[in-house]
């Protein structure tokens, strides 16, 4: 049971982790590392969240020792669909940010990613809370 509320918090946490770097700004009188100037950076950040996204999904789903395939659809419509919500009310909901379709795609391929990855490092051995 705590590992589940563990899970759970988690997994709430990097929602709202994504919503937040998806719906602000950052300061933009403060001082930018080179590596965010990058031509397409915010690509490999999207990556990067959709991936740990799809990784703490499968956590909190998974109860066998091993990573079934249906546990794919539920991955996929949860993270992927989070992530069209996201540049939606990027588009709608503020003024500096607007939704793009290369995100949208980079959050796709990170959820895909994420459940591959987990299941070849993990196959038929159990995920540790």
């Amino acid at each position: 049971m705590l590992k589940k509320i563990i899970s759970i918090g988690e997994l709430i946490g990097i929602y709202a982790l994504i919503a937040y770097a998806s719906l602000t700004s950052g300061d933009p009188d403060a001082p930018k590392l080179k590596i965010f100037s990058l031509p397409h950076f915010d690509k490999v950040v999207h990556f990067i969240m959709y991936l740990v996204l799809s990784i703490a999904i499968i956590r909190f789903f998974r109860k066998r020792n091993d990573i079934h395939k249906h546990l794919f659809p539920k991955v996929f419509i949860l993270a992927v669909t989070y992530g069209g919500l996201m540049e939606i009310l990027q588009h709608y909901c503020t003024q500096n940010r607007q939704a793009d379709w290369l995100d949208m795609l980079a959050n796709t391929l990170g959820v895909i990613s994420g459940y591959f990855l987990m299941k070849i490092i993990f196959q038929n051995k159990p995920i540790s809370a």
